[in-house]
């Protein structure tokens, strides 16, 4: 801001006249002298330069002025950034050494395991070391995150004008994800608008062309006007009158190749100038648009690890604290009833299995992920409400012999921090909170409603052009069939007519704008 208010004092310097001045002579002789007078001269000057050139020297100061707030604000945005990657970067660094921590405890359960199964002769020895090597090495990577932790936290006090080791409060648990916009082009339009770096740029550009104009004054001449008193004019009785005096100078700007010269430098640095402006422009739309494409790519590697990559996770890490396993350490379907709705494990499932309509199989097909309600569970057989898959696709849909399954939804399988189980019968739920977690700090949802907005219409008199924009759809429910009827269609999961998104009959254009997802 220094180099701003320092730029903004120069206008008032460039508008004002030179400082008028002041000329003195004297002949010391003629102090001495009985035959002349003493002979001195006194003569004061004042420069007025060509109509209109101090109005451009002010007008160009101030543009440069300008342009020099537009970079103090530009660098109170790149501090600004600075600040929020640092916490950024210090959220992250202290959210992967939590994960890190949850990693080394399910380790040290595999451990355990494969030490188990190796004195039953399940597995061999290359198993538990393998489970010894992941564990030192998740030991080195605490090590790593914790110096990535301690460098963002000295980061953030540095921006605070702190020592680098002062405490900092720790991260929240979680941030809003920020809403993604529907287009590019709208975002870099404001960057245009809004970017100082940009708009000191323009100022420079006015700058430029003021300085040409004020080149073009310089085929003018320049007045210096004075007056003058003179003794040197002998005697005063005589010569008195001829003393004072008044005289004007000018400049002749006759040397053209110099001027021309001059307005061609001018106007280069215009070009100049206009094509910095131009590229810096260039440059903030592909910044906005490489931006905007990260932001879409995170999104969907979000989506994509809520969808598929956390569940198939979460899949293995229930297979593999399964008590009795398949010889792979996934239970997989054994043998599959014609109706699919009746199944032999290749192992057994956890103890503690209940069937009060809560317990859910699910089961991993080639082409689609099915869960089910249990209706009966005796050892290594299994019942479902439901048949598992969408029937008539194969075994590429459909629950067959081989295909990997786990079971979820069960209160004896509440073994870890943030997992909760729904008792709906009695109408409780069971939690078991992470680290740190209260009673008053949770936010729980329970949705009830199927559907929040159904658009139909028929198919001569089909339902057009709606447009939601600014809403958020979320929070509902999708229950699974407990007892379905002999004709009834059976939801599996998988139905594309009825996923929310397709909640329409014979309608036309129906958008949802802004990108605002509809969570289910």
């Amino acid at each position: 801001m220094a180099a701003w208010q320092a730029a903004a004092q120069r206008g008032p310097q460039q508008r004002a006249l030179d400082d008028p001045m002041l000329m003195g002579m004297l002949a010391p002789e003629s102090a001495s002298s009985r035959l002349t007078e003493t002979a001195y001269a006194l003569q004061l000057n004042q420069k007025f330069p060509w109509f209109g050139k101090r109005q451009l020297r002010g007008a160009a100061a101030d543009a440069e002025a300008d342009a020099a707030f537009q970079d103090a604000q530009d660098a109170h945005l790149a501090v600004r950034l600075a600040a929020e990657l640092a916490y950024l970067d210090y959220y992250q660094a202290a959210r992967l050494r939590d994960l890190n921590r949850e990693h080394q405890a399910i380790m040290q359960q595999f451990r355990e395991t494969a030490q188990a199964k190796y004195r039953t002769g399940l597995v061999t020895q290359q198993d538990v070391l393998q489970a010894e090597l992941e564990l030192a090495e998740l030991a080195r990577r605490q090590l790593e995150l914790d110096r990535m932790y301690a460098v963002a936290a000295g980061r953030i006090n540095v921006l605070l004008r702190r020592m680098p080791d002062a405490p900092l409060p720790p991260p929240p648990a979680e941030l809003l994800a920020p809403q993604v916009p529907p287009e590019s082009s709208s975002l870099w339009q404001v960057a245009l608008r809004q970017r100082p770096d940009l708009a000191a740029l323009a100022w420079r550009v006015e700058q430029a062309q003021i300085e040409l104009e004020l080149t073009y004054k310089n085929y003018f001449p320049d007045v210096d006007l004075f007056g003058r008193y003179d003794t040197f004019w002998q005697p005063s009785a005589m010569q008195g009158p001829l003393r004072g005096q008044l005289g004007v100078t000018i400049n002749l700007p006759i040397w053209r190749e110099k001027l021309d010269a001059a307005v061609c430098e001018a106007q280069f640095r215009v070009h100049q100038r206009r094509a910095e402006f131009d590229q810096k422009a260039l440059d903030i739309q592909y910044e906005v648009e490489a931006a905007w494409q990260a932001l879409i790519e995170s999104q969907k590697a979000v989506e994509l690890y809520a969808r598929q990559l956390v569940p198939t996770a979460e899949y293995l890490l229930h297979s593999s604290r399964a008590d009795g396993l398949g010889v792979d350490g996934v239970l997989r379907l054994a043998t599959v009833s014609k109706d699919v709705r009746e199944f032999t494990l290749d192992g057994e499932p956890p103890a503690g299995v209940l069937t009060n309509a809560a317990t859910e199989l699910v089961v991993y097909e080639n082409w689609s992920v099915t869960r089910g309600l249990l209706t009966r569970a005796a050892g290594k057989e299994l019942a479902t409400a439901t048949p598992m898959g969408w029937i008539g696709h194969g075994d590429m849909t459909t629950a067959s012999p081989g295909k990997p399954v786990f079971l979820e939804h069960a209160r004896a399988f509440l073994d870890q921090p943030g997992e909760w189980f729904l008792d709906r019968a009695n109408g409780a739920l069971t939690y078991r909170p992470r680290p740190g977690e209260t009673l008053a700090g949770l936010h729980a949802v329970a949705p009830r409603l199927t559907h929040l907005i159904k658009v139909t219409g028929t198919r001569e008199r089909p339902v057009r052009n709606l447009r939601f924009e600014g809403i958020r759809f979320e929070h509902t429910t999708f229950p699974l069939v407990v007892r379905p009827k002999d004709d009834e269609h059976v939801l599996d999961g998988n139905d594309e007519d009825q996923r929310p998104e397709n909640q329409g009959k014979h309608a036309q254009d129906v958008r949802l704008i802004d990108g605002n997802p509809i969570e289910v």
